[in-house]
């Protein structure tokens, strides 16, 4: 079953959206993470609405790249490990490859008071983390639109097109920082935005 997104995107970025870093004081890895919005399927406030949020991190001095995915709703998507999440740049697919949410699944009521349990689903909340490079987060950047297809066992949720510029964020204030590149050089790397 394929769940087709009603709104486009929830979030968006301002002016000042801006790179946020962490350093992990044991090992000096430098941590770097920009959200990069969310899409949803259903109307906003019904009890059947899911949510797919979507973080971006960057580690140096590894040069690794991931978007953290984490979909919350009422039934479980079971995500499984392998190519399960696809951004389509344009017209280009990238299939990203994770290790899934059987690690990172629970459970959580939407009523903090406990006055309505009966009456408001227990909520279900999955995270699966996917590896990017660093090419492909300025091919998105670059793009005129984006969708996004998350792949579960038991369904699959498609997001409208649109184009959050928090990845554009993450290539100018990011990318350059953990690749150890010059500003000039970050420039020359990053492709022109389509017309």
């Amino acid at each position: 079953m394929v769940a087709s997104i009603a709104a486009v995107g929830i979030a968006s970025a301002s002016a000042a959206t801006k790179v946020k870093w962490t350093v992990d004081s044991f090992n000096g890895t430098k941590t770097a993470k920009v959200d990069c919005g969310a899409f949803m399927s259903g109307a906003y406030g019904l009890p059947d609405t899911t949510f797919v949020e979507l973080k971006l991190f960057g580690l140096a001095p590894s040069k690794q790249y991931f978007i953290r995915v984490e979909y919350s709703g009422i039934n479980w998507l079971f995500i499984p490990d392998g190519n399960t999440f696809h951004v389509k740049v344009d017209d280009e697919m990238l299939t990203l490859s994770g290790a899934g949410s059987a690690g990172d699944r629970n459970t959580y009521d939407i009523d903090p008071y406990g006055s309505q349990k009966s009456e408001n689903p227990i909520h279900v909340r999955e995270v699966a983390l996917y590896q990017i490079t660093a090419d492909q987060i300025r091919k998105i950047a670059a793009a005129k639109k984006i969708q996004y297809r998350l792949m579960g066992a038991n369904r699959t949720i498609t997001s409208g097109g649109y184009r959050p510029s928090e990845y554009q964020v993450f290539v100018d204030q990011a990318i350059p920082a953990i690749e150890g590149l010059s500003p000039s050089d970050a420039t020359a790397a990053t492709p022109t935005k389509g017309k």
